[in-house]
């Protein structure tokens, strides 16, 4: 009778054991899937910064206005158009250079206002979301951009980002729709330098991650 009741104890130490083990082992999957999640996660806000740059702040061709010898000069809108018959661009134009407000419309319904002054950028220039708020601004000087703001579509700023001869620089500082910061990340001719802070709601430092 002793020796059942002992390999009954030790059958429930083994499967406490293994319950224990496995339970470890379950909660350090759940650990490295949110740890794993978190990393997806700042490298997607990483992705949305680079890509939101690049998409917002893309130059319009001017093609158009290379194609024509000086004794054709442009004068007033000329329009461009895609494949499918949809309207692309409406170039303004003054004695054969850009001048005044270019209208650009994208496929996905959203447009931009792109402002001209002999032929270079100068100037606010904005692409709007399709219910025609805002939804980012640029500021030119002589066809180089030195600023942009991002906004939520309900008005709130979403991003400020910094730039130096045309090239991002400095600190670009994203915001919650309610105002506070949720990421401050500095960059380098271009490229992410030094730490870029990630702040909870409340504005305590949630990661610092240096780059």
């Amino acid at each position: 009778m002793d020796l059942a009741l002992d390999k009954k104890r030790k059958s429930k130490t083994i499967s406490f054991s293994f319950v224990r083990r496995r339970k470890r082992k379950v909660s350090l999957i759940a650990l490295l899937a949110i740890a794993f999640n978190e990393y997806i996660q700042m490298n997607l806000r990483i992705l949305f910064i680079v890509l939101f740059t690049i998409f917002f702040s893309c130059s319009t061709t001017k093609g158009i206005k290379e194609k024509k010898t000086s004794e054709n000069k442009l004068n007033g809108i000329t329009k461009e158009f895609y494949e499918n018959g949809d309207l692309k661009f409406e170039w303004n134009y003054k004695n054969n250079q850009l001048n005044g407000i270019t209208k650009e419309y994208h496929k996905d319904g959203t447009y931009s206002e792109w402002p001209y002054e002999n032929g270079e950028k100068n100037g606010t220039a904005s692409r709007f979301f399709k219910t025609g708020e805002k939804a980012i601004i640029w500021e030119f000087k002589n066809d180089i951009i030195i600023s942009g703001i991002g906004y939520y579509p309900t008005g709130e700023k979403n991003v400020d980002i910094g730039y130096k001869n045309g090239i991002q620089e400095g600190i670009t500082t994203e915001y919650y729709e309610s105002g506070e910061k949720i990421f401050e990340w500095r960059f380098k001719n271009g490229q992410l330098k030094g730490d870029t802070i990630e702040y909870y709601r409340n504005g305590n430092v949630k990661n610092v991650l240096n780059y």
